[in-house]
């Protein structure tokens, strides 16, 4: 999967710095309380979401998200299964 991941991420265009999101930034949270480690944002999202190493537990990576990313981060939050990310 790893793999998979670093061919998809080749070849990605640089992502804008700034957040224009209606001039507002972009704020993603996860809660550890109902993640379950699944892992779907991580799959959906690798700029935004990695896992923790101990117990798979999404980490957001890109707070406040780039505007380049913010589609990627909401992909990620509505694949999780869980519904244990929130976009804002």
């Amino acid at each position: 999967m790893l793999i998979l991941v670093l061919l998809c991420q080749q070849g990605r265009p640089p992502v804008a710095a700034t957040p224009t999101r209606g001039g507002e930034e972009m704020h993603v949270t996860v809660d550890l309380g109902a993640c379950q480690g699944h892992g779907v944002c991580h799959m959906s999202a690798p700029d935004v979401f990695e896992l923790d190493e101990t117990d798979g537990h999404a980490i957001v990576v890109a707070d406040p998200v780039p505007a380049g990313l913010e589609a990627d981060a909401q992909l990620g939050a509505d694949s999780c299964p869980e519904r244990a990310i929130t976009v804002s």
